[in-house]
């Protein structure tokens, strides 16, 4: 589980202190989070895993629409990510 939460706030991290520009970097993070994930959640309640497959397909929306937005889109999503890594990190700790 603190692996887990690491990545997230490593992800978190970097959203923060790098720009917009550098998100195919982030990109490849948060897969290496996802690949992780689908095997160490699956031990996971239906209900659980549904809630963190939420959270996970709106921080990807919003990677992909950040990838393709002009720079000021792209400022607002970058806040948007941090804010879904953040909600899932506080899920994880519960």
């Amino acid at each position: 589980m603190e692996n887990m939460i690491k990545k997230i706030q490593d992800m978190i991290t970097d959203l923060k202190k790098e720009t917009y520009h550098q998100i195919d970097h982030l990109g490849e993070k948060w897969q290496d989070y996802k690949t992780q994930s689908k095997e160490y959640y699956h031990k996971w309640s239906e209900s659980a895993r549904a809630e963190i497959e939420e959270m996970q397909k709106e921080t990807e929306a919003a990677f992909s629409q950040m990838k393709h937005a002009q720079d000021q889109e792209k400022e607002r999503l970058r806040q948007k990510v941090i804010t879904n890594l953040e909600r899932l990190t506080t899920y994880l700790k519960k």
